[in-house]
């Protein structure tokens, strides 16, 4: 059994950092329908995600070495984000 505790968030990203041969898992702590994107520190998006599974695991292969936007915008038109780095 594998136990996660995300706080006040809605969402748990790890491992952050991420190598940018890795991936990510995201852990979403509400039942509700979501899209989840990830952008760039510029807005843009680079991935989104429309399935749901839990962990939600997403691939950084490909992504540069920076900062990036984990976004997850909820049925209801709530949205959360955080931040999290790819490395090397």
């Amino acid at each position: 059994m594998e136990v996660y505790y995300s706080g006040e968030s809605n969402l748990l990203i790890f491992p952050n950092p991420a190598i940018s041969t890795g991936e990510i898992n995201i852990l979403v702590k509400r039942n509700d329908a979501y899209v989840l994107k990830i952008l760039d520190m510029l807005g843009k998006e680079l991935r989104v995600v429309t399935e749901q599974d839990y962990p939600q695991v997403v691939s950084v292969s490909g992504l540069t070495p920076g900062y990036y936007i984990v976004c997850i915008t909820f049925e209801n038109g709530v949205s959360e984000a955080q931040v999290f780095i790819v490395t090397e």
